[in-house]
């Protein structure tokens, strides 16, 4: 190993999460323009097109500014085209182990700025893109978030896909967005990602059947 490159990861070791997260938030100037952009979404003046285009930008610059990932837009595959695929770069691999989920080598986003929440149909073709292509985390971009909650639509879908598929599919909001010049965008997908596996996990335990529980009542031991 270069010996820079083992000094590096050596001091690393020795720095707080907070600290390490802080080095990717969005300074003043980035997360003021990108209030700018996201003002603009907003707008009736301006056209669906001009929308998806701008949110697509909002995306590429958080992605490239980071310095975390390498990235392409507009990637054709064979059967379809991706808005945004990533790929870790070197600086990631160097602090992903400070975050508490697995970071994809590929990661690909789709940006959607529908005026109400994405539902079943959209994520179902989501999905079908990851499982072809064998990628294990998609994320979309939509101002509202998913339709439903628990087991339900949109929500019920992705939970539905991980516990079949091993595959995560994970929304970010404008809300979440708003959130940059505080966490960063790896730390979000951090939270996102446990939502959606703790609240499933959740679902199960409670459903699970205990020898000193019966008729939902707890029974004494002799």
């Amino acid at each position: 190993m270069n010996e820079d490159i083992k000094f590096l990861m050596e001091t690393l070791e020795n720095v707080s999460f907070k600290d390490i997260d802080e080095q990717f938030v969005l300074d003043a100037e980035e997360y003021k323009t990108l209030v700018k952009d996201l003002s603009i979404l907003e707008k009736p003046s301006v056209s669906t097109k001009e929308k998806g285009d701008r949110l697509e930008r909002i995306l590429i610059n958080i992605l490239s500014n980071s310095g975390l990932f390498n990235v392409t837009s507009n990637k054709r595959t064979s059967t379809n085209e991706i808005d945004i695929r990533v790929e870790k770069t070197t600086q990631l691999v160097l602090v992903e182990n400070h975050y508490s989920f697995d970071v994809e080598n590929v990661i690909y986003f789709e940006c959607k700025n529908y005026s109400r929440k994405l539902g079943v149909t959209y994520i179902g073709k989501f999905f079908s893109i990851l499982n072809v292509a064998n990628i294990k985390l998609g994320v979309l971009i939509t101002p509202y978030g998913l339709t439903g909650n628990g087991w339900y639509n949109g929500h019920g879908l992705c939970k539905k896909l991980h516990l079949k598929n091993d595959i995560n599919i994970i929304s970010i909001t404008k809300e979440d967005l708003l959130k940059l010049n505080k966490i960063s965008l790896l730390y979000l997908m951090q939270q996102k990602i446990h939502e959606l596996q703790e609240d499933m996990d959740l679902e199960l335990c409670f459903k699970q059947k205990h020898e000193l529980v019966r008729n939902g009542d707890i029974v004494n031991e002799k």
